[in-house]
């Protein structure tokens, strides 16, 4: 079987964290797989810390804390860095300007830690081949994606005359890049049109930054007719329909992208948010449904999750539309920071959820999926978890695997379970013991993990990767 040098370096950072052997053996298969750009064997006389720090970053970067890795000077772990990291790009040693739009991918997958957190979308067109001049076009989210990938183009023999690459936020916003979500939920769509996924939520009251104003060429399925996408750009699909009227591109002009506190990236309404000058988490958060009275006398429900500000005097101001609408609430109403999360505690705060229907994206008590009701439990707890299941599933201790936990579970453990592909698809928040609360299938309710599906399916417990504890030792 053929493993390419770069695929030889991702096999390596994998099998690594198992086994010293695998570590040593993955150096060996990433060196030879590299060895086309130059990477070689530390020379005789080279200590043998020097030569396995070297060896070991040629490799990959999994050892930023070995000793020996440090102590080598700032400009050779620059050098063995860089080497290492256009092994990746370019495993043969041999780049082209073919293959120049693969390695603008090559970088976006090395240097993106999840898609859906970030804005990575960068393209070249070569404008001399033989000089290997280039442009790159395109927009990121961070100062370090358009300068790191000018860097290793030029490093691979590119010259890149013309940078096009729109840092975000846009620079139209001036000073006004943030905003407040002032509906009960500002949902966030994969495209800015309204039948789009829904990628997330945003509740009322918390914060958003701004990237940039939507475009035509954000649409990117055929739902639009006359529509379709071209690498990555929306064309007519018949140039002679738009002489004859077929319908003029889409109107994107109230919908904004943006970024909510979680980190993710989506399109939002105008009409849902208000743009501000600063970035503020809210105080509190309210944890059961409330009613509220507009200035134009209107009701309306303020949902769980709902953030809150500080007025003073046992006020909170929440703003609802153009409304800054004042709240007197009881104590038991509004979050503290932080409580403990005791059993009993966990379903105190999941009582005003419980029965909430599941939804896919939801973090209100209009819907809410699992991971944003164990995000919800735990903001209770002035802690503020990844959005999904597979980020959440990197935080705090593992206090066991597989059936196992069921023992060792403490209230406030976070549960994972897989698919039948391996996936972490699940996540539930222990009770202690085989008792759990979960927001699973029909909606969020009280579970056990060793008792019998209905389904006919086999208990929670055979599903179960991991646990982790967030609180607590």
């Amino acid at each position: 079987m053929k493993i390419s040098g770069y695929r030889g370096c991702r096999l390596f950072r994998y099998v690594s964290r198992r086994s010293f052997v695998a570590k040593v053996v993955g150096v060996g298969i990433c060196l030879a797989l590299a060895a086309p750009l130059g990477l070689r064997a530390a020379p005789p006389g080279t200590s043998q810390s020097e030569s396995t720090a070297s060896l070991v970053e040629e490799a990959g970067t999994d050892f930023l804390s070995d000793d020996a890795w440090r102590q080598l000077p700032r400009p050779e772990r620059q050098r063995v860095s860089q080497r290492a990291f256009l092994a990746k790009l370019e495993p043969t040693g041999q780049p082209s300007v073919e293959k120049v739009d693969l390695y603008v991918e090559r970088y976006k997958q090395s240097v993106l830690f999840d898609g859906r957190l970030a804005v990575f979308s960068v393209r070249a067109r070569v404008l001399d081949s033989a000089a290997r001049r280039i442009a790159l076009h395109g927009e990121v989210s961070l100062q370090q994606y358009r300068s790191g990938l000018v860097s290793a183009l030029q490093a691979l023999g590119f010259e890149v005359a013309q940078n096009n690459v729109e840092l975000l936020p846009a620079t139209s916003f001036g000073d006004r890049i943030y905003a407040i979500a002032t509906t009960v939920s500002a949902t966030m769509r994969r495209e800015p049109r309204d039948r789009a996924e829904q990628v997330n939520s945003v509740a009322l009251g918390w914060p958003l930054r701004l990237l940039r104003p939507a475009r035509p060429d954000d649409i990117s399925t055929r739902a639009q007719a006359g529509l379709e996408r071209v690498h990555g750009r929306i064309r007519r699909a018949f140039a002679e329909e738009s002489r004859l009227g077929a319908r003029p591109l889409p109107d994107v002009s109230e919908w904004l992208l943006a970024q909510s506190a979680e980190g993710y990236v989506g399109f939002v309404r105008r009409e849902d948010i208000t743009q501000t000058s600063e970035y503020h988490l809210p105080h509190r958060m309210l944890l059961s449904p409330t009613t509220a009275t507009l200035s134009n006398g209107t009701k309306v429900v303020l949902p769980t999750s709902t953030g809150l500000r500080e007025s003073g005097n046992g006020h909170w101001t929440v703003i609802v539309g153009t409304d800054a609408v004042q709240l007197s609430l009881p104590e038991n109403d509004v979050s503290t920071l932080p409580p403990t999360l005791s059993a009993e505690r966990i379903v105190e705060v999941a009582r005003p959820l419980l029965g909430t229907k599941y939804v896919w994206g939801g973090v209100t008590n209009f819907g809410i999926d699992c991971s944003g009701f164990t995000q919800f439990v735990y903001r209770c707890a002035g802690l503020h978890l990844p959005r999904d299941a597979e980020e959440q599933a990197i935080v705090g201790f593992i206090v066991g695997y597989g059936r196992d936990v069921v023992t060792r579970l403490q209230p406030g453990d976070l549960i994972f379970f897989t698919n039948d592909r391996g996936k972490i698809s699940h996540v539930a928040i222990s009770l202690g013991g085989e008792k759990i609360i979960h927001s699973s299938q029909r909606d969020v309710h009280l579970d056990s993990l060793t008792r019998a599906r209905e389904d006919g399916e086999p208990p929670l417990a055979d599903r179960i990767v991991y646990a982790r504890r967030i609180i607590g030792w």
